[in-house]
């Protein structure tokens, strides 16, 4: 009797291993995943919408929404390694980094651009995982482990994207598309060390630089 037991126990065992699905794993730390030196482009697995800064602009601040994808450079992102397994996300239309908005640890807590730091609030891990015959991303932020979402799991452009708690839902994942495309954050033509989103003319190393982030290449400064 207890040797059938001992059977019947180990048969449910490997029905349960049979049915449990394969743990995440973390892209930094797996032989092939994100490419530092690419640009991609964020899309939203529920909407098919691509992350954006809102405005397009170089100012900090700006919130991180979804929207319909074109190809802004304000719709493409560059993964930073830390060199910690985490990442910091610049934005192709300011080279500022996308940050958790005052380091909240509440659900709800907005994501913006904002000046580099090294604060937790900025680094991210990419959690990859498949599902169907594609590959999507969690994007967890570090200080608080909650998750990128579409808030309300909307399909509208212009909804913020928000921090929450991991749930597998398809508002949380998001797949990774290269861009053919460098944005301004990544050119320096003229290499003056000035990305040429604040230059003001960037096949040129001797015209003055415009004062970022605020104010690039406004009509009042005299770029020459």
């Amino acid at each position: 009797m207890k040797r059938l037991l001992f059977v019947l126990a180990l048969a449910a065992g490997l029905s349960a291993l049979a049915l449990s699905t394969a743990p995440a794993t973390r892209v930094a730390h797996a032989q092939s995943g994100i490419d530092p030196n690419q640009w991609y482009q964020i899309v939203a697995h529920h909407s098919g919408l691509c992350l954006d800064v809102n405005g397009g602009g170089l100012n900090t601040g700006a919130r991180l929404i979804q929207y319909t994808c074109h190809n802004g450079d304000n719709q493409r992102f560059r993964f930073e390694p830390m060199g910690n397994g985490y990442y910091r996300i610049r934005a192709g239309n300011s080279n500022l980094c996308i940050d958790q908005v005052n380091a909240t640890y509440s659900y709800g807590g907005q994501f913006m651009q904002y000046t580099c730091h090294n604060g937790l609030n900025q680094q991210f891990d990419v959690i990859s995982g498949q599902v169907g015959s594609g590959y999507y991303n969690q994007i967890r932020v570090q200080h608080s482990l909650l998750n990128m979402d579409v808030a309300n799991a909307s399909y509208s452009p212009g909804a913020y994207i928000i921090q929450y708690d991991p749930h597998g839902g398809i508002n949380q994942q998001f797949e990774l598309v290269p861009s053919s495309t460098t944005p301004c954050a990544g050119r320096d033509a003229d290499g003056d060390g000035v990305v040429a989103c604040y230059d003001c003319d960037d096949n040129d190393p001797d015209v003055q630089d415009c004062p970022p982030p605020e104010d690039p290449c406004n009509p009042i400064w005299l770029c020459q």
